[in-house]
């Protein structure tokens, strides 16, 4: 059986309660999709980047969030990240077969580094992964710490973008997050 599929664009954000909500960007007013069979993530993807009309190394986040009518008040609740076609099937089946789903996408290197830097998510540069949040022991909290407090190389973010590219950003967006939030 198909699905209509509604997709937004914009950002996620987090208030002092740590409840999470979706700004929708104020120029876009969305897009609808009809897929017949959920093996179809990669058109998903692909059609966010026509309609958007972004190129290929753009980084773009698929997320789904329940209904507010569906969550409870006291159970905030983080977005799903979609990234697969068995993310999109699993999703596909908790709903019920006659409703629209609402997928979100979160679009851009600064955006999408937000976006993980509010999950606390651990990142990789190169070979190495930073452990973020709960999961920390003493040996990752000191190679964390050695990133996010040591000397800083100050760059203009134009720069860094021609340099690394968009897909690349997204790392340097992420350990600027890192610093700030260090410093606190």
């Amino acid at each position: 059986m198909g699905r209509v599929f509604r997709i937004w664009r914009g950002d996620w954000k987090k208030n002092a309660q740590d409840q999470w909500y979706f700004v929708p960007n104020h120029e876009d007013y969305g897009f609808t999709i009809y897929m017949d069979s959920p093996e179809t993530f990669p058109v998903i993807n692909s059609t966010v980047q026509e309609y958007y009309m972004l190129t290929s190394v753009t980084p773009i986040l698929i997320t789904y969030s329940m209904p507010n009518w569906m969550l409870l008040p006291s159970r905030p609740s983080a977005p799903r990240t979609l990234a697969s076609t068995s993310d999109l099937v699993e999703l596909m089946n908790q709903r019920p077969p006659l409703t629209d789903i609402t997928l979100l996408c979160t679009i851009g290197a600064k955006s999408v580094a937000e976006f993980h830097f509010l999950t606390r998510s651990d990142f990789s540069i190169g070979f190495s992964t930073y452990v973020v949040g709960d999961g920390q022991d003493d040996i990752a909290r000191a190679r964390y710490e050695g990133l996010v407090l040591g000397e800083r190389l100050l760059l203009s973010e134009s720069v860094l973008a021609e340099i690394f590219g968009e897909e690349k950003m997204v790392i340097i967006h992420r350990v600027a997050l890192e610093m700030a939030h260090a410093e606190r």
